[in-house]
């Protein structure tokens, strides 16, 4: 699948990258904001323009820059809290991305929490649909109850919003496939299964059994259930520092990504933020290979049928269970459309 961004364009799947690597791709900027934070932005111009150059200097400008704002609290940011939101957004990156609120999806439950989620769409597309050029993306928290989805997506494809960024906040979809079933259904059901793009962050990556040396790539296995790019995982650990420590020397070393098996296998020779850079480029240059096998086969099925992780733990047979049947013609939009 093709993805055009102005003068820009990407074929997916995909991995994104940062600025850090030196290869051309998807360039992924995250950052978190609080109120305390939008409101020295909005009072005073020296703080804005800081922020405004600490984003350029993250951009690239031979790949596409996607900004993303995750922002912090429970409460819905009020009229002009939201404009600076998404003025900051929408002026760092290629597309006009809402931001991310994990916040208020775990503060509340029931009529609540659809109620303010809905208030916080709502508020940001007042804002960004005035004077807008880019294409809006709109965010679905993987965590949102499988309920309240039939409603997100009604209000996003009243407003032609038809591209989204599902936000795992450090959970797997491989380990909820039904919800993915609920979404997939949701969107074909609207008719928009075809026409935009769907972009998972802050995605688990796995945790080592006991002294396995070997585990499932969760967040990278997330591309064969429909997931066109992948990005990074920012969500921060909860674990307090001492006790991480002791975890990472268990843990025998640093995770690095087997494009062979599809696994992330133990390094106690490298650091971690080697690995991360390692990973992200293997995991990059995989979903290329990727896409090269669909170009010559036309499938990528035979090809995951050698990858040991992806048989072990079962994914394809959960990726089936998933899979929509379409009766009718349509062309491949994704790895979903391999099995």
């Amino acid at each position: 699948m093709e993805i055009r961004f102005a003068d820009k364009s990407i074929t997916t799947p995909i991995k994104s990258l940062n600025r850090t690597v030196p290869v051309a791709g998807l360039n992924e900027v995250f950052h978190r904001i609080d109120l305390e934070k939008i409101s020295l932005i909005s009072s005073n111009a020296s703080t804005e323009m800081k922020f405004n150059k600490d984003a350029r200097r993250e951009r690239k400008d031979d790949m596409i820059n996607l900004f993303f704002l995750s922002y912090k609290e429970c409460k819905v940011p009020e009229k002009n809290a939201m404009a600076t939101l998404a003025d900051l957004q929408y002026v760092n990156s290629d597309l006009a991305i809402m931001p991310l609120c994990p916040e208020i999806i775990k503060s509340y439950e029931g009529e609540q929490l659809i109620s303010n989620f809905i208030l916080f769409i709502k508020e940001y597309l007042k804002i960004v649909e005035t004077l807008n050029n880019k294409t809006i993306v709109g965010i679905i928290p993987a965590r949102l109850p499988r309920q309240f989805l039939p409603t997100v997506l009604d209000l996003y494809h009243s407003h032609d919003v038809t591209s989204f960024v599902i936000d795992s906040d450090g959970s797997s979809l491989y380990s909820n496939p039904s919800w993915i079933k609920a979404l997939q259904r949701g969107l074909h059901s609207l008719g928009i299964f075809d026409e935009g793009f769907i972009y998972n962050i802050n995605s688990f990556e796995g945790r080592f059994s006991g002294k396995a040396n070997i585990t499932l790539a969760r967040d990278f296995v997330t591309l064969t259930f429909g997931m066109d790019i992948l990005g990074a995982n920012h969500k921060q650990s909860k674990i307090p520092a001492e006790r991480r420590i002791k975890m990472d020397s268990s843990q025998k070393g640093s995770r690095l990504f087997d494009p062979q098996t599809y696994g992330y296998t133990r390094d106690p020779s490298l650091e971690i933020k080697m690995a991360k850079m390692s990973n992200m480029l293997a995991q990059h240059r995989e979903a290329l290979r990727i896409q090269n096998v669909i170009n010559e086969e036309g499938t990528a099925s035979r090809y995951f049928q050698r990858k040991p992780q992806l048989i072990e733990n079962k994914v394809l047979d959960r990726v089936h269970e998933v899979k929509i049947d379409l009766t009718e013609s349509r062309k491949q939009r994704s790895l979903f459309d391999n099995f």
